[in-house]
């Protein structure tokens, strides 16, 4: 295992040899990246100029409220009065966002992963401090900031937005606050889960990546797809193989695979990004055609607890699943997408705003009142 896996240096290093070395990590986002300087260490700036309808929703606001939230009724169970109203919203955010300019748009600090984790040094009065050179570098388009919410940035989130900055809810996320205390074990559903690996542990093996072939990071990577490339949305992340070795290797992922204890290849894998005291589960899969009985799913999720349990950690279940994380002690919070448009025209500015406004009074009390 890499000594330093999670350090600010490790970070560094994914900067430097992945979003900027020039190797595909990404197959779905025709995108720039660039470094640009937060305080004292640059982060990864993600200039998405074409705004290609293809385009992931890490890198397109409008891909996110639009196509990919569409593509989600497939999936989330919706009753069949919201749903027409759901799927107009929809359309109408979409075609706002396109008109102010964040079908592309330059995002701050994306990993280009579905929940990007922060320094405490990123701070509002940072970003003001570079905000105007900002704008000319990247010729006018909006500036995101994504992956904000309450619980881990409540200060950064009031002051963006005192500044200026328009707060867009983007979806419903799951934090553990403190698995460290143990007391997500006393919910029913981890103490199924613990005894599940207990009871079946000699029937598995834990793969750490420090023992991955190439054969079990490509396997990884054809889990990852069919997951969520196949199962769900098109617009997730269209990793490649490249991305979990690079990840692997820089110590910015920590990836933990399994296999059954007799061999073959891996059946599932989790990579997790750790930064201070925070960890989250970017990657995620398993073999999706196993029974459901064999909880791999289950066994992934609890790897990523234990995990967090011994670093001391703040875990980000991210979204989706919102019944199972919250009966494994998770909590739910909004997260918003925090956007300067103040640079842009008078009448990208008038719809961004509007957007902004009908979603805080009308999403926001949603997500904050259902599990999704």
């Amino acid at each position: 295992m890499n000594a330093d896996l999670g350090t600010e240096a490790s970070w560094q290093r994914f900067l430097t040899a992945g979003l900027l070395g020039g190797v595909s990590l990404v197959s779905n986002a025709d995108v720039e990246v660039a470094a640009w300087s937060v305080g004292q260490e640059p982060v990864p700036l993600v200039i998405n100029r074409r705004g290609d309808r293809d385009c992931s929703w890490v890198a397109s606001l409008r891909n996110a409220y639009g196509p990919y939230a569409r593509a989600e009724t497939d999936i989330v169970k919706m009753s069949r009065w919201v749903r027409p109203w759901y799927l107009a919203g929809s359309l109408a955010a979409e075609r706002l966002l396109a008109a102010g300019g964040l079908a592309g748009g330059a995002y701050l600090n994306n990993w280009m992963l579905a929940t990007n984790l922060y320094r405490t040094e990123f701070s509002a009065a940072a970003v003001l401090a570079g905000l105007d050179d900002l704008v000319r570098a990247v010729d006018g388009l909006p500036i995101v900031i994504r992956s904000l919410t309450p619980p881990l940035h409540a200060t950064l989130i009031q002051e963006l937005a005192a500044a200026g900055f328009l707060l867009l809810p983007s979806r419903q996320v799951w934090i553990v606050d403190d698995p460290a205390s143990g007391e997500w074990r006393t919910h029913r559903d981890p103490r199924r889960d613990l005894e599940l690996a207990r009871s079946t542990a000699s029937q598995w093996a834990w793969v750490p990546e420090a023992d991955f072939t190439p054969e079990d990071y490509a396997q990884a990577w054809r889990l990852y797809q069919r997951l969520y490339r196949e199962r769900y949305p098109r617009f997730n992340p269209d990793y490649t193989a490249e991305l979990l070795r690079l990840g692997a290797a820089t110590g910015f992922l920590e990836i933990h695979g399994l296999r059954r204890a007799e061999g073959g290849p891996l059946v599932g894998f989790v990579g997790m990004a750790h930064r201070g005291a925070q960890s989250c589960t970017p990657l995620l899969g398993y073999d999706i055609d196993a029974p459901a009985s064999l909880g791999l799913y289950r066994r992934l999720m609890l790897r990523a607890f234990l995990t967090c349990e011994r670093r001391q950690s703040r875990f980000h279940c991210s979204a989706g699943a919102g019944s199972f994380k919250y009966n494994r002690g998770a909590r739910a919070s909004v997260e918003y997408a925090a956007v300067w448009a103040n640079h842009l025209p008078a009448y990208r500015r008038a719809g961004l705003r509007t957007l902004s406004r009908v979603v805080m009074a009308s999403v926001v009390p949603y997500l904050e009142t259902h599990r999704c």
